[in-house]
């Protein structure tokens, strides 16, 4: 392993646990303390945030692939934008929120459209699913009571023949 593989594997490891501990566990914290405390204007700062980082995680799965392994430094790029998200000083997600929230009401009818079909399918293949699943407990049930009825039809009928010849040995075993 080279020198400059060997940084950047390191600067791509250390960026992703800051980028888990600044992205997600300390917003995770302060969103936990907002609602604790029910403080309205911040539990909607907080959404805000956790809207942006949404969309960013969301565009950084095209950005892994498109540039993540081309560009030196990728990651550490990654991890400044979160903290410019999450700065107090910057308030990155604020300005972020603002310019997506128009355009997001824009098309917010449509996007409910998407999220209810989706829903309906998804409740129809539960549906279908848990109709197949039933039947096909149903079925083996029916084989297995069939199965059931054909072994006891047996065993009678060797108990009878077995009566029936007083020392004879029951039908099907060797003497």
């Amino acid at each position: 392993m080279t020198a400059a593989t060997a940084v950047s594997t390191l600067s791509g490891g250390l960026s992703r646990v800051g980028l888990i501990g600044l992205g997600f566990l300390y917003p995770g914290y302060k969103t936990f303390k907002v609602l604790k405390a029910g403080n309205v204007m911040a539990q909607r700062e907080w959404l805000k945030y956790w809207c942006v980082l949404a969309l960013a995680a969301i565009l950084s799965l095209l950005t892994d692939l498109l540039v993540g392994s081309f560009l030196p430094g990728y990651a550490v790029v990654r991890l400044a934008v979160v903290v410019a998200l999450i700065s107090p000083n910057v308030r990155g997600y604020a300005k972020v929120w603002d310019l997506v929230e128009p355009h997001l009401a824009a098309q917010e009818g449509a996007i409910d459209g998407v999220v209810s079909r989706a829903m309906d399918a998804s409740a129809k293949a539960r549906q279908t699913g848990a109709a197949r699943a039933n039947a096909a407990v149903a079925q083996g049930r029916a084989a297995a009571v069939r199965q059931a009825q054909g072994v006891k039809q047996r065993a009678t009928a060797a108990r009878a023949n077995a009566t029936a010849r007083p020392g004879a040995a029951p039908t099907g075993t060797a003497m």
